[in-house]
């Protein structure tokens, strides 16, 4: 084997261990056009 992955997955310390921490619980997206033009700025900037 010439190389190898590890994917380092965040945790809380309150969280449960265990495969259904994969996936989290999904909820409805809302557009926050403020926050996105703050991004924008952001990454024109640099």
């Amino acid at each position: 084997m010439n190389h190898f992955h590890v994917q380092l997955i965040p945790r809380y310390s309150f969280e449960k261990r265990g495969s259904k921490n994969f996936v989290k619980p999904r909820f409805e997206y809302k557009e926050d056009k403020e926050k996105l033009q703050q991004v924008r700025r952001k990454l024109l900037k640099e």
